[in-house]
């Protein structure tokens, strides 16, 4: 391997462990960040206290205080009425939780890149690349709250725009951290091949959070048909014709639906052109997602098939990022395949 002593990674076992406590922390909060969406308990905290939020109330009339503030937002006014404080307990638990593993992420990996850093743990270089990481985990924190907000003004539920947004970061922040793990070389990109089944696995996701803010998974709880047609008559009836791409709920879940099966011919052409262990697994992820994706959708979005069909398209994006390092091309690209 061709690989430059200044840009290689050369780090400590400690740092690797690290390194992959926080990849396995990072799932745990998308697949918690997906219930909390499934469940409808996102909007349940109204107020974003980075300190004196990693408390939750301790008495009878902290959690009066909590509910009053939570009575006032639009999603209390024109849906949960009903709720009492029993209630309200219930989706406080899993948003609060969603919050405080957010905080944690930040200090797993904070404190030790702090230590990592003084003792000269790992190459400047690869110390810079963490640096980074960390700031995309702290601007993850701004987006959370920047969405949760688009639920508190007027209507209650959270812009898809937003929410798309802050999966795509997660998602990212993801793969950074894989890449760290396998040592990739940063001043050298991967081998071109592999990067557009990448790309279209990508905008699946992004697309299955569009799915995901608008509920429209909740409509047309059939396959392949929509209800007695291939496309439901309403398609594309937004205007201007663009946004119903976005924001037209069966439109939505038409590409979304349908775009997963251009993702695996790519991802089949992929395979029958590698021909390499890692590109078959992709292929057999890729089926499993599409399994789930229609298991979703005709139980009418159950939450525990929902979930999982989140976390699998994580894996499909880590499975893909594998395929790219371990490409034919690896060694000619400095990429380090061990």
């Amino acid at each position: 391997m061709n690989i430059l002593k200044d840009s290689s990674l050369q780090a400590s076992k400690p740092v690797t462990i690290w390194l992959k406590s926080c990849l396995v922390l990072v799932l745990c909060m998308v697949a918690i960040g997906g219930l909390t969406r499934l469940t409808e308990s996102g909007l349940s905290i109204v107020e974003w206290k980075l300190v004196t939020g990693i408390f939750p109330p301790l008495s009878e009339a902290g959690w009066e205080a909590e509910f009053g503030e939570y009575q006032t937002s639009p999603e209390f006014v024109k849906k949960n009425s009903y709720m009492e404080l029993s209630d309200f307990k219930r989706i406080f638990w899993l948003e609060y939780l969603h919050r405080l593993l957010g905080r944690l992420i930040g200090l797993v990996f904070l404190l030790p890149l702090i230590i990592f850093t003084l003792r000269r743990s790992a190459p400047p270089y690869w110390l810079k690349r963490f640096w980074c990481i960390f700031l995309l985990i702290c601007l993850q924190g701004g987006v959370g709250w920047y969405m949760v907000k688009s639920g508190l003004v007027h209507d209650p539920w959270v812009s898809p725009y937003r929410l798309a947004f802050h999966l795509s970061l997660a998602t990212i922040i993801l793969g950074c951290i894989y890449l760290c793990i396998k040592g990739i070389r940063g001043n050298i990109h991967p081998p071109y091949r592999g990067k557009g089944v990448l790309l279209l696995i990508s905008i699946q996701i992004i697309w299955g959070a569009f799915v995901a803010g608008l509920d429209a998974g909740m409509i047309y709880n059939s396959f392949p048909l929509m209800g007695d047609r291939f496309m439901a008559e309403e398609l594309f009836s937004t205007f201007p014709i663009w946004r119903s791409a976005f924001e037209h709920h069966a439109t939505v879940q038409f590409i979304h639906r349908w775009f997963a099966f251009i993702v695996l011919i790519s991802i089949i052409w992929q395979a029958i052109t590698l021909r390499t262990t890692a590109s078959f697994m992709v292929v057999g992820i890729a089926l499993l997602q599409i399994t789930l994706g229609i298991a979703t959708l005709l139980s009418v979005v159950n939450i525990t098939l929902a979930s999982i069909h989140q976390l699998v398209a994580m894996g499909l994006v880590l499975a893909q990022l594998y395929v790219i390092i371990q490409s034919p091309n690896g060694a000619k690209s400095g990429i380090i395949t061990s």
